[in-house]
């Protein structure tokens, strides 16, 4: 009878985990599409305006304009035929109406928000994604809530680091948080953040109007762990994008992250996917997330400004090698190196083609999106790129999508990701840098042994020799010499 109990417990966990779309053994072999999910589709009209307080307003760049859960659906196969594996979609918790276009204000953690379709919307939408055998990442906020809670004390909300804290109350009494969270002692009461760079503000103060919550506290740490387990357990999701990770007390990330991987783990989901946000061109601060026990993957933001600087700006070529060489450095633990999340562009920075930034040259538009899904790391695409978006910044860089699948671009990122897929080097391959320049012109680097990338950032033709064992995979017709101004190569070794 024992046995056939212990028997009967192993069928029933196996079952559990069965129930779950599994991992990817790595995830490196995939490829990140991101979309803002307001303004990406909108496939079920009838719920634009069920956050209450908000209104749908189209024409407006802060307004709801009925991007959903169903439009993502709807479009599921435009973004597999672009050769994206993964889907990264902001964040999905009902919002308070100030927040709701673009989801970053929580103000349930177990309630999915009705105006992108709720959760049945969003478990078929995450169903729909791995019937197709697309990968689903979900935005995650544990550093604070919305705008439920402010004081009448003077001073307020101005940051205030002596002296006694103010009095909270809420806002709204009939928009108080649920249980747990509808304690007033679980935020933060030192006012909004002033300095950013200072330690201590960036962490206990708050994030503009947005809630801070006391993340030290041991009570709010078992909520938010008991919430975000149910969250994987009920969503199916594969993976999580964490936001503003820098302004949580260090301590708490390697308990929590340790509670989704072990949770994630009992659901089959044994490689769960956590690349957290340090919105920093520093290293040492951004590696430092990644050591201890803490996060495996991040953003790469030293890579997005060294790229940014040098394509955009026209600085030497050297400063990616630079960024590289602090890679090798104690700098980042070990098994994050070769897998943070590279990106060009995303919701919070300007469009790549904006006027500030490379200015609508689709050529260094080229360069960058090879050196991103040819440069180690997991390629991420913010929605749009391949539709030559070019939105300077917030909210202006969150347009509403369009579906054009002939756009020059949009073939363009399909060829990289189809040798990506093809090619396992220019996924997993030791990246060796063979030459930069102290001025604009040639960096060239190897993947493995078969996949040769040069771009020329320079006004003029450079020389580069390129053995006769590779041939060209962008532009068949290419002198092995020449390298012309303002280009990009791959090259594959036959």
């Amino acid at each position: 009878m024992h046995g056939r109990f212990i028997l009967l417990l192993l069928s029933c966990c196996a079952s559990l985990a069965a129930a779950h779309f599994p991992s990817p053994i790595d995830w490196r072999d995939q490829s990140i599409y991101m979309i803002f999910t307001d303004r990406f589709a909108d496939g079920d009209p009838s719920n634009n305006e069920m956050t209450p307080g908000a209104r749908f307003r189209p024409q407006n760049p802060r307004g709801i304009h009925g991007g959903d859960f169903k439009g993502i659906e709807k479009n599921l196969d435009y973004i597999k035929s672009l050769g994206a594996t993964a889907i990264w979609i902001t964040p999905v918790f009902i919002n308070d109406a100030s927040s709701a276009w673009h989801g970053y204000g929580a103000l349930d953690f177990s309630t999915i928000s009705p105006q992108l379709g709720g959760p049945a919307a969003l478990r078929d939408l995450i169903k729909a994604a791995h019937e197709r055998g697309l990968y689903i990442l979900l935005d995650v906020v544990l550093n604070h809530l919305g705008a439920v809670a402010t004081s009448d004390d003077p001073g307020w909300p101005r940051f205030r680091k002596d002296g006694p804290p103010y009095t909270l109350r809420w806002i709204d009494p009939n928009r108080i948080p649920p249980p747990p969270f509808n304690r007033l002692d679980w935020f933060h009461d030192r006012g909004q953040v002033g300095d950013w760079n200072d330690p201590v503000q960036s962490v206990i103060g708050q994030f503009y109007t947005l809630n801070d919550l006391k993340t030290e506290l041991p009570e709010v740490r078992a909520a938010l762990t008991d919430a975000f387990k149910k969250f994987i357990e009920q969503t199916d999701c594969d993976g999580f994008r964490v936001d503003t990770v820098r302004h949580v007390e260090r301590d708490f990330w390697p308990g929590w992250l340790r509670a989704m991987r072990q949770h994630a783990a009992t659901l089959g989901k044994t490689n769960f996917l956590m690349f957290g946000e340090v919105a920093h061109r520093d290293d040492q601060l951004v590696g430092s997330f990644t050591t201890n026990n803490s996060f495996n993957s991040l953003l790469d933001f030293p890579l997005y400004y060294a790229i940014d600087r040098v394509i955009c700006g026209g600085a030497p070529t050297r400063r990616i090698t630079e960024r590289f060489q602090k890679l090798a450095e104690p700098t980042y633990g070990s098994n994050s190196l070769d897998q943070l999340v590279t990106f060009i562009d995303n919701h919070d920075q300007p469009r790549f083609l904006a006027t500030n930034k490379a200015n609508g040259d689709t050529n260094k538009l080229a360069q960058a999106l090879v050196l991103l899904y040819t440069l180690q790391g997991i390629p991420c695409l913010y929605y749009g790129t391949e539709q030559a978006f070019n939105g300077r910044g917030d909210p202006y860089n969150r347009e509403d999508m369009k579906f054009d699948d002939t756009t020059l671009l949009y073939r363009f990122i399909k060829t990289l990701n189809t040798l990506r897929q093809r090619n396992r080097d220019l996924r997993a391959g030791i990246q060796t840098i063979l030459t930069d320049e102290p001025a604009a012109g040639l960096f060239a680097f190897k993947r493995g042994d078969t996949a040769l990338i040069v771009i020329n950032t320079a006004s003029v033709e450079k020389e580069f020799k390129i053995g006769p064992e590779f041939k060209p995979e962008l532009i068949p017709a290419r002198s092995r010499q020449k390298i012309e101004p303002n280009s990009a190569e791959i090259w594959i070794r036959d």
